[in-house]
Parts: structure tokens; C-alpha cells; sequence
């Protein structure tokens, strides 16, 4: 299994994207917007992208067979 497949197997995907759109929605007041705009999303999307990535370099990095207890 590819280093990639192996972290998009992994559950809990979904936490940083919604902990990404629910400070950008709690501090809607202070920027004076009404909605979440296409740049939130752009920005969950980069974050994730880069997390991602870093997992992936690490990974190569380390010559590491286990990641969070779980042979690749």
C-alpha cells in the first residue's frame, strides 16, 4: 500500500476541517462577513493539503514501517 493510501485510510479526516470552519465561523464578526466564503473553504483545503504532505515526507523521512501503531 502506498505511503498516500495509507493516511487517507486512516479515520479522523474530518477533524481539522471542522475545527478550521468553526473558529472561521465563530470569529465571522470580527472580519464583518455573514457567511463562510469560498477562502474558508480554500483554506481548509490548503491546511489539509500541507498535513497531509508533511505525513507523506515524514514517512519517507524516517524509513518508519509503523505509524499510530499500525504496520504499513
Amino acid at each position: 500500500m502506498s505511503a498516500a493510501e495509507q493516511i487517507f485510510s486512516v479515520g479522523g479526516k474530518r477533524m481539522r476541517p471542522i475545527l478550521v470552519f468553526l473558529v472561521s465561523r465563530a470569529t465571522l464578526g470580527l472580519t464583518y462577513l455573514e457567511e463562510l466564503t469560498r477562502e474558508h473553504r480554500r483554506l481548509v483545503e490548503i491546511i489539509d493539503m500541507i498535513h497531509t504532505a508533511s505525513l507523506i515526507h515524514d514517512n519517507v523521512l524516517d524509513e518508519g514501517d509503523m505509524r499510530r501503531g499500525k504496520t504499513f
